[in-house]
C-alpha cells in the first residue's frame, strides 16, 4: 500500500498538468487514485457515458476519438496522450458525459484514475484545492477545443481536395 502511495505522489510530481500544487492537494488527489490497466484496443471511457472520473497515463498511449459508427471504422483520431498527459474533464461540467471515446493503443497501458466525486467533495472543503484543479482542468478544456477546431480544419480541407480530384476526374470523362 505504501509503495503504491509512493508510486502514485512519484507519477503527480512529473505530470505538469500538477505542477505547483501544494503537499496537501497532491495528498487529496493520492486519497483519489486508484492504477487501471487497458490493452490495445480497449476503451478507456465510450461517448456518452457517466463522466464521473479522470486519468493520467503513466504508460503507453491513449487516442482520444470521434465518429458516428459505433465500430469507429472511419473514426476521426482527435488527439493522441502520452505519459503525463490528462484525459477527462466532462466529469466537472454538466451533464457529466464522456464527448469523446478513448482507446488505449498499446498493450498494458497504465492509468491514475481520479474519483471524481471524492474530489468534488475536497472542492467543498478546501476551496483553494477546487480552484486549482479548475483552474487546470479549464486550460485542458482550451488546448482540447484548439486540437478539436485543428482537426476539423485538416478533414476540411482533406475533403476539399477529395471533391477537387473527383470534379477533375469528371472533367476528363
Amino acid at each position: 500500500m505504501i509503495e503504491k502511495i509512493k508510486e502514485i505522489i512519484s507519477e503527480l510530481k512529473q505530470t505538469p498538468f500538477f505542477k505547483g500544487l501544494s503537499q496537501k492537494h497532491l495528498s487529496m488527489l493520492t486519497n483519489a487514485a486508484s492504477v487501471e490497466y487497458y490493452n490495445k484496443d480497449d476503451y478507456v471511457i465510450k461517448e456518452g457515458d457517466i463522466a464521473n472520473k479522470f486519468y493520467i497515463v503513466v504508460s503507453g498511449q491513449l487516442d482520444i476519438l470521434t465518429t458516428e459508427e459505433p465500430n469507429h471504422d472511419h473514426a476521426i483520431v482527435l488527439q493522441s496522450l502520452n505519459p503525463h498527459e490528462v484525459l477527462g474533464w466532462s466529469w466537472i461540467i454538466p451533464p457529466n458525459q464522456w464527448r469523446f471515446d478513448a482507446i488505449a493503443t498499446e498493450a498494458e497501458t497504465k492509468l491514475l484514475v481520479f474519483d471524481g466525486k471524492q474530489l468534488s467533495v475536497n472542492f467543498i472543503e478546501d476551496y483553494s484545492f477546487g480552484y486549482e484543479l479548475m483552474y487546470r482542468f479549464s486550460f485542458l478544456l482550451s488546448m482540447r477545443l484548439e486540437m478539436t477546431r485543428l482537426k476539423l480544419h485538416e478533414v476540411n480541407d482533406q475533403l476539399s481536395s477529395s471533391i477537387k480530384k473527383i470534379q477533375k476526374l469528371k472533367k476528363t470523362t
